[in-house]
């Protein structure tokens, strides 16, 4: 299994929405999958999963949105949504948010029971079985993970989460090919949805996962515009070196820029690659 991953990417940092839950009465998504912690799902006009039919649970919820959204005050906020599944112990609404509150604290366990949960109430949650996804892959569960984002794309074909989350998990077992595949279905997911910074996360994954195939033409496609994201990484700086020097985009200077970065970063560049380069 790979060890150098982008974590923001490929573990829920960066890749997902914003730091808190969701408003009032939507599920919160975790999909910090974006190591890019996988982007959003579209949410618009789906603002109940389950919903409540109980005034105090409902105002409870909103209680521990308010606490984790707008405070940051994730010991109020589990209070607030442990309280409200008290009036409603089938609030699937409130399980999800208090899962994100959890997963957010290391609490993997605990968050993976309440969307295994939720799911028990609601078997077409999609938040549920994305933010499912999110949690195993940071216990290093990818099969579960991988079933995991199935199930999303079986209930949600155009949304890109399911997808990315699939080409997350194929890159993080080395199945690059797969990973390939399954992120150009979420690029183009994301592009038809206008979702720019998502692209990018899709984007800069199936760059990395084309310098692990030597796939040079996908290198230079979709890594060269990200390169200022993985400076640091002396694979990606070899990867893009040696894409700039195959024939059908031979670019000597960028080759040799991303070369001498990968030997600064203590990259092994290969000699007949650093004479193709050398002043």
């Amino acid at each position: 299994m790979r060890a150098a991953v982008v974590t923001c990417l490929l573990l829920g940092g960066c890749h997902g929405p914003a730091a808190g839950p969701a408003t009032p009465g939507a599920a919160a998504v975790e999909a910090e999958a974006s190591e890019p912690d996988p982007g959003p799902p579209d949410v618009s006009g789906i603002d109940v999963v389950c919903g409540t039919g109980s005034a105090d649970a409902a105002r409870l919820f909103s209680q521990g949105v308010a606490a984790f959204e707008e405070r940051g005050d994730p010991v109020e906020a589990e209070r607030a949504y442990r309280a409200a599944l008290v009036f409603d112990p089938r609030y699937c609404d409130a399980m999800d948010n208090l899962a994100v509150v959890l997963r957010r604290a290391g609490r993997l366990d605990e968050a993976v029971a309440l969307y295994q949960r939720s799911l028990g109430m609601e078997p077409a949650n999609q938040f549920a079985w994305q933010n499912l996804g999110v949690a195993y892959l940071k216990q290093g569960r990818l099969a579960d993970a991988d079933r995991c984002y199935q199930q999303l794309i079986a209930l949600a074909d155009a949304n890109p989460e399911g997808w990315f989350g699939r080409g997350q998990v194929a890159y993080l077992d080395d199945r690059f090919a797969d990973a390939i595949a399954a992120l150009e279905q979420a690029r183009a997911r994301y592009l038809a949805r206008g979702d720019a910074a998502l692209r990018a996360d899709a984007e800069l994954l199936l760059g990395l996962a084309a310098a692990g195939a030597g796939d040079h033409a996908r290198v230079r496609t979709y890594l060269d515009p990200h390169a200022a994201r993985v400076a640091d990484r002396p694979d990606a700086n070899l990867a893009l070196g040696a894409a700039f020097l195959d024939a059908d985009g031979r670019d000597l200077a960028k080759a040799r820029r991303y070369l001498t970065a990968a030997r600064a970063l203590g990259a092994a560049v290969p000699p007949a690659q650093w004479a193709a380069v050398a002043p």
